[in-house]
């Protein structure tokens, strides 16, 4: 998380805010994060958090493309 918030503000109002809700931790539920991208920054910040997903041995999934990062 540290990682993520670092690269993006977890602040609607910063600037490079590329999130629709924060605090992104009220939308974890378990260990599970899920997070709304703004449209225009989906691409990038998705590939961010699936390059995180990769170095931390953890699972991405993007629902609006039905894939998982790193596929299992």
């Amino acid at each position: 998380m540290l990682a993520l918030t670092q690269r993006y503000p977890d602040d609607l109002d910063a600037p490079g805010c590329p999130w629709r809700s924060s605090p992104l931790l009220d939308d974890a539920v378990g260990d599970v994060l899920a997070v709304n991208i703004d449209f225009d920054r989906a691409d990038e910040v998705a590939a961010y958090m699936g390059q995180l997903a990769t170095e931390h041995n953890l699972v991405c999934y993007d629902p609006q493309e039905g894939t998982l990062i790193p596929p299992l």
